[in-house]
Order: structure tokens, then sequence, then C-alpha cells
């Protein structure tokens, strides 16, 4: 009788610790999702097309994607807002018989170039380059045009975007 009644109070006993342990669980994961909703982490993301042609634009020309379509992070003209590896894609449209070259650059430092060339078709012509770069808080990233080849970028089809990733 007595090792019955023993092992009656050590299964209760069990059976208290197992559901005190779950309860702390469930409220410790509580807790854990509570912190992961409230967060610090910030987001950084932009999309910004060009609204109006350009054409005859000298060589270095910052070119200014005006229509901003997403702005997460508030860092679109583009100026890292944190450190961190950041992803850079740009489009460029030319119309027929014309070129458009390009080139991605952090704090004037050239990364990358884009050659948009419709010189000799009767089709206008896209160009995309995609970056990943690592970036510094502050560094400025600009789409400038490259060789003096800025004859005529057009609207609507030209845009520039970059994401932290």
């Amino acid at each position: 009788m007595w090792d019955g009644l023993m092992l009656k109070i050590l299964n209760t006993f069990k059976y208290k610790l197992i559901c005190q342990t779950a309860i702390y669980n469930i409220s410790s994961t509580g807790d854990n999702i509570a912190s992961l909703e409230t967060s610090d982490k910030s987001y950084v993301g932009f999309h910004a097309e060009l609204s109006n042609a350009l054409q005859n634009l000298p060589h270095d020309t910052i070119i200014v994607f005006d229509k901003i379509v997403t702005n997460d992070g508030g860092a679109y003209d583009f100026t890292a807002p944190e450190d961190g590896l950041y992803s850079f894609v740009w489009t460029t449209l030319t119309k027929p018989g014309h070129i458009f070259h390009t080139k991605l650059t952090v704090d004037g430092r050239v990364i990358s170039r884009s050659h948009n060339n419709a010189a000799s078709t009767t089709d206008g012509r896209t160009a995309t380059e995609n970056v990943v770069v690592h970036l510094k808080k502050g560094n400025r990233v600009r789409i400038q045009t490259y060789q003096s080849y800025g004859h005529i970028l057009l609207a609507g089809w030209s845009s520039f975007c970059g994401f932290k990733v």
C-alpha cells in the first residue's frame, strides 16, 4: 500500500512538474514573440523611376530617378543609413539610334557600368545591371552617365532600386 501511495504521489508530482514546465515554456515563447514583434529591425529598400526623358547629358551627370515608388527606411537618394550588404539594380531604356551608358558609384568610386547601345537598331533597347556591395553608414550611391554617352534615356522603363540584404 505504501509503495502504491508513493508511486501515486510521485506521478502527481511529475505531472505537476511537466505542467509547470509547459506553462513556463509557453510563457517564455510569448515573451520571445513579443520581443521579436517589437525589435528594432530596420528595413531599407527603395524603388524609383524616371518620370521624364533625359537627353544629351554630359559625362558624370547624376541621374535623378524622380518618381519614388517605395522608400522604406527613408534612404533614397541613396545614402546608406547603416553598415551592411546592399543590392542595387538599375535599368535604362534608350530609343532606336541612340546610346546611353551609365555607372553606379559609391562616394564617386565606380563599382559597375551598364552599356545600352541602340545606335544601329530600329527598336529601343534596355540594359540592366545588378550590384551587391558592402556599404558603411553615410556612403552615397549614385547612377551617373558614363563616357559622355548620355544621348536619350526614356521615362517609364528606366528605374533604380536597392535594398539592404
